[in-house]
């Protein structure tokens, strides 16, 4: 798909030739949001699925754009039958939004690595013990 002359990237994601992001079985595709790019992004999934078997949820798929034209909008929601998404949204835990994110936006997650700290700090480790068990788990959860 990111070799097709036709397909266009996410503006976000062009550099990085990023198209899809996936977790166990959850699957975040990324395209611009034109006709051509979410028709190549479509026949990619069924082509996957016919060749499986295995097939989309429609009661779990939703379409995010971010300032897509609402004609165009309607068209790709018409051509994927799933359904319009409302952003910003959270997906592992982490906010995605069209737009830059504040920390508003990631209150709850630090708030989730504060306790975590917390819990960890109460027990018997030392200052170094602590420092580095903190710095792994931020780097853990800010690649995860």
């Amino acid at each position: 798909m990111g070799c097709n002359p036709h397909f266009n990237f996410h503006s976000k994601c062009e550099k990085l030739k990023i198209i899809d992001l996936s977790f166990a079985n959850d699957l975040l595709l990324f395209t611009r949001g034109d006709n051509g790019s979410v028709d190549l992004a479509l026949k990619v999934m069924k082509d996957f699925s016919s060749s499986t078997g295995l097939e989309v949820n429609l009661g779990k798929c939703k379409v995010f754009c971010g300032n897509v034209d609402p004609r165009v909008k309607q068209e790709i929601l018409e051509a994927s039958e799933f359904e319009e998404g409302v952003l910003p949204f959270k997906y592992l835990g982490i906010p995605i939004s069209s737009k830059r994110i504040s920390h508003v936006n990631c209150l709850g997650l630090i708030d989730r690595i504060v306790q975590r700290i917390r819990y960890w700090s109460s027990r018997l480790m030392n200052f170094a013990g602590r420092t580095q068990l903190i710095q792994s788990v931020i780097f853990v959860m800010s690649n995860f």
